[in-house]
């Protein structure tokens, strides 16, 4: 974990899981709640969140290799930045409707898959490989990302519900919104270690 870029890493990936995560567990119940689908209903559509997962996971994954030459972390900050601005979007737009609904979780499953699949995976690994170090190395990065991560995501689910009732449905997609901004600002030290490698 002191290896340069790790730290900021885990922390990111933290962030991006525990949002994705919440949204995963608890669309179906803001379905119901907010919008007033039937709870069968509101099953369905959170599927959504995941087909645009989907999709988003592999765009990230052509991104990578076509447009940014297997800068995979990189890949993540205009992703996780944008996410963030749709985060804050659905905030203000959840009062709209079914269909205004749909649309903001379909685009933010788009966004926010890659990076939790970058940043849980080969990232780990890739900054090991910048640093030199071994594989045995990497596996032991990659699973204390996670499990940093994890911790997170169980925090983030004992907590959620304390915050609609606080906050209300938009005080939630505001702080995912916020969540996103900030691993958006804590990856560019892990970015600045893989740019120093592909600069050699």
């Amino acid at each position: 974990a002191t290896l340069k870029g790790v730290l900021p890493l885990c922390s990111s990936y933290m962030l991006v899981k525990m949002a994705r995560y919440c949204l995963m567990l608890w669309l179906p119940t803001f379905f119901t709640s907010r919008v007033g689908m039937s709870a069968a209903k509101a099953g369905a559509m959170a599927s959504i969140f995941d087909a645009g997962g989907v999709a988003g996971s592999l765009c990230a994954g052509i991104a990578t290799d076509t447009l940014l030459g297997g800068r995979m972390i990189l890949v993540c900050l205009p992703l996780c930045l944008l996410c963030s601005l749709s985060f804050v979007g659905w905030g203000f737009l959840n009062g709209q409707g079914e269909m205004v609904n749909i649309m903001c979780m379909a685009l933010s499953g788009f966004l926010i898959a890659g990076p939790d699949g970058i940043l849980g995976g080969a990232a780990s690994k890739n900054l090991c490989d910048y640093h030199g170090k071994s594989s045995g190395y990497a596996s032991a990065v990659s699973g204390m990302v996670n499990g940093v991560a994890s911790c997170g995501v169980i925090a983030m689910s004992a907590f959620t519900s304390k915050i609609v009732t606080k906050l209300g449905w938009s005080g939630l997609f505001l702080l995912l919104g916020s969540m996103m901004a900030m691993a958006s600002a804590i990856m560019i030290s892990a970015i600045a270690v893989e740019h120093k490698h592909f600069s050699k």
